[in-house]
């Protein structure tokens, strides 16, 4: 369920159809590292004993490997909840870097594996051409099989035989360059591999989700609560805090405050799945808490016009196509001391959870909200309306269904996004769509992995896991090939961190000037609904000022609070924060030095809730006549999501560039190095070959340079040579 709900993963999660030995990610983990450990250490028993596996046997155990490794793949992927987005830097987490360190490990034991393989055909007992065609053919013959009977994509089935190729062609160069050549080559084979693979899954996974998703939103009607209220109902009938509220004698308690007792005392487990709004109302439908009668007014237009009654006796009403977002309407009378009240409640799904203020601190466990849903744009369609959209994608507004038989829904693509239609039949359908990968996608996944396992082959240099060469040993081409790729890596890191501080700053001032914009924006609207008041008290003021705040949260897309002046709570758009204990009722005492005594005309600084850091701005309230009533505060959370949409874009935008000029610059430094280096080893060439008593042939080189002063002295050395013979 983890992957409906966008729970986090751990090591002790269940792998759906791992089987026994896999039971968790854990499980894998250990599997994966187990098997890697195995391999590499039988191959290092067979090198040290004479008894040596026929080659056929070797070709069948390398490909039966290859498809373990591939198998592993496809369990990491598609039977964990383990982030493996890898174009989506933020989106992973410490599990996902650990399953690539295990995976390194995995492929490192099959390159070795290939190693020994090559080494061993190329040994006095197998130097025969024949079976290297053979072996060739065969590794050719498998990637065509799992083409066609596995769809593996073509670069993951071509694995072994690229590798074989790879090992053939490097086997008999030894100089360290040409071996990082053949490791760096051995990396992006794996890296394209594991990418390609993983992309495939993951959309694979995608459209299995897409389908639940689908159903899950489908479904409007709930039967639990649905039983559940015909439990309910009479308690609510004698409930203490409703009737008391009934006789006037709950004047300060606020709408938030009596329905926080409500949700704790009645309304649990499965109502939990729905944003509850709880009002009472007397019988000329006047509310006993806010004084007004807009809700019940909503509530019996929604019932009139879109209810269907659920129970014999008419006060639960489920709301078709979910209208005004309303799932359902609970209206029930009640006689309290001779006179009739009603107890209205509303009913909105949780299952897409809104994005404004503090989502996820507020969503309960049991809320089954499919917080994964915001990486989709989702569209619901009733008698061929469109009667809610989310997303990013532009829906049409009309939708003409078949006749709801195709109970699988179907996949289509259209302007760069892939879309899921479940048509229920009347026209009436639910829409998933998503962004399509691209190449982009791929470079990006591409990027990050192989510069993350290069990172690993550079830290097992420096721990001794491979051998590093002796320095001194290093021939001239490789060391002026280190300097020139390495000033371009210095360049890359230095640009990389002075771009990222200067986008982190520009980000800041961005966000600065649009919480100033919002403050100027809510203080200009609340001045005309405090403009009268002499002070602002929460008996008073307070459900009317909440209210109004949950109405301009929606418009301006941020928490607001107001406090009186002297730091007190008296309204908030999101007052289970304060209800659940997760902020305090009282002002930030920073803030309220600093509009109180320093007489600040705003304050903005940053604020956290545990781990979660936020950017919180104040402002001073005044009335028509200058008096200050009290505070207004802005809270907004949504810069940390933005932020990290921020910097991935540029990270993605560096390292697509690092690994391109890396590409590039390791092109020139290798020409760079043959030009530079070629007099050089001409002129070994010719020292090698000097003999005395021989005519030796002169190097014509016409540069004045260093080398050119070289080779000039060793054509002088020729001539005094010839005349001393």
């Amino acid at each position: 369920m983890s992957e409906l709900t966008g729970n986090q993963v751990s090591f002790t999660d269940k792998i759906l159809d791992g089987g026994v030995l896999m039971e968790s990610f854990l499980d894998l983990l250990v599997n994966i590292l187990l098997i890697s450990l195995i391999a590499i250490n039988s191959l290092d028993f067979l090198s040290r004993v004479k008894w040596k596996p026929t080659w056929w046997i070797m070709i069948f155990c390398l490909l039966f490997y290859w498809s373990l490794i591939l198998g592993l793949l496809q369990l990491s992927v598609r039977n964990t909840s383990v982030p493996l987005d890898l174009h989506n830097i933020f989106g992973l987490n410490e599990n996902t870097l650990v399953l690539f360190i295990v995976l390194g490990v995995l492929f490192y034991s099959l390159q070795y594996a290939f190693e020994w393989f090559t080494k061993s055909l190329f040994s006095v007992t197998y130097s025969s051409r024949s079976k290297l065609i053979i072996s060739l053919i065969v590794f050719l013959i498998f990637g065509i099989f799992r083409i066609v009977f596995f769809e593996d994509p073509i670069v993951a089935a071509a694995i072994p035989l690229l590798l074989f190729l790879t090992h053939i062609y490097f086997y008999t160069r030894n100089e360290f360059s040409q071996r990082l050549g053949y490791q760096l080559l051995n990396l992006a084979l794996f890296t394209i591999s594991v990418v390609i693979i993983t992309n495939d899954h993951n959309d694979n996974k995608d459209k299995e989700l897409r389908q639940k998703y689908a159903e899950l939103l489908s479904e409007e009607r709930n039967q639990s609560i649905e039983l559940d209220f015909s439990i309910i109902k009479e308690k609510l009938s004698s409930n203490p805090i409703i009737r008391s509220v009934a006789e006037n004698n709950q004047a300060e308690l606020s709408i938030s405050a009596f329905g926080d007792i409500l949700e704790k005392k009645v309304f649990k487990g499965e109502w939990e799945s729905y944003e509850i709004r709880f009002n009472v109302f007397d019988s000329s439908g006047i509310s006993f808490l806010s004084k007004e009668s807009s809700m019940l007014d909503q509530a019996k237009n929604i019932v009139e016009n879109h209810g269907l009654c659920v129970n014999k006796d008419s006060t639960l009403f489920f709301v078709s196509n979910e209208y005004s977002g309303i799932s359902y309407v609970i209206q029930l009378p009640i006689s309290i001391a001779d006179k009739k009240v009603l107890f209205l409640a509303t009913l909105k799904s949780k299952k897409i959870p809104e994005e404004i203020g503090f989502p996820r601190l507020l969503i309960s466990e049991k809320s089954k909200s499919l917080l994964s849903l915001e990486d989709y744009s989702i569209a619901k369609y009733a008698s061929g309306k469109l009667t809610k959209s989310y997303g990013h994608y532009s829906y049409e507004v009309n939708f003409k269904g078949g006749d709801g038989k195709n109970e699988s829904g179907e996949f289509f693509e259209k302007d760069g996004y892939s879309h899921y239609v479940l048509d229920r039949g009347n026209n009436n359908a639910v829409v998933l769509s998503k962004k399509k990968s691209t190449w982009l996608t791929y470079s990006t996944s591409f990027s990050y992995v192989f510069s993350f396992w290069g990172l690993l082959l550079l830290f097992s240099y420096m721990v001794g896991v491979k051998r590093f060469p002796n320095l001194s040993a290093l021939s001239l081409a490789f060391k002026i090939q280190f300097v020139l790729v390495f000033l371009v890596v210095l360049a890359l890191i230095l640009f990389g961190t002075g771009s990222g501080l200067f986008v982190s700053d520009q980000y800041e001032d961005y966000t600065s000037k649009n919480i100033n914009e919002k403050l100027n924006s809510v203080q200009e609207e609340l001045k005309g609904k405090v403009a009268s008041n002499q002070r602002l008290s929460i008996e008073n003021d307070g459900n009317y000022l909440e209210g109004v705040l949950i109405k301009l949260s929606k418009v301006f897309i941020t928490d607001i609070n107001i406090y009186d002046h002297q730091g007190h709570l008296i309204a908030s758009s999101r007052p289970k924060l304060f209800n659940l204990g997760l902020l305090g009722e009282q002002i930030n005492p920073e803030a309220f030095d600093a509009l109180k005594f320093a007489n600040k005309s705003f304050y903005k600084h940053k604020e956290q809730i545990g781990s979660l850091s936020y950017v919180s701005a104040y402002l001073p309230l005044y009335n028509s006549k200058g008096k200050l009533l009290g505070y207004a505060n802005l809270q907004y959370f949504g810069q940390q999501k933005e932020y990290e949409n921020q910097i991935q874009q540029f990270i993605v935008a560096i390292i697509n560039v690092f690994i391109i000029l890396i590409a590039i610059s390791i092109m020139i430094a290798l020409f760079v190095s043959n030009w530079l280096t070629s007099p050089l080893r001409l002129l070994k060439e010719k020292l090698t070959s000097l003999k005395l008593g021989d005519l030796n042939e002169k190097i014509e080189y016409n540069a004045n340079d260093e080398i050119g002063l070289i080779v000039k002295a060793y054509n002088a050395k020729l001539d005094e040579l010839e005349l001393a013979v």
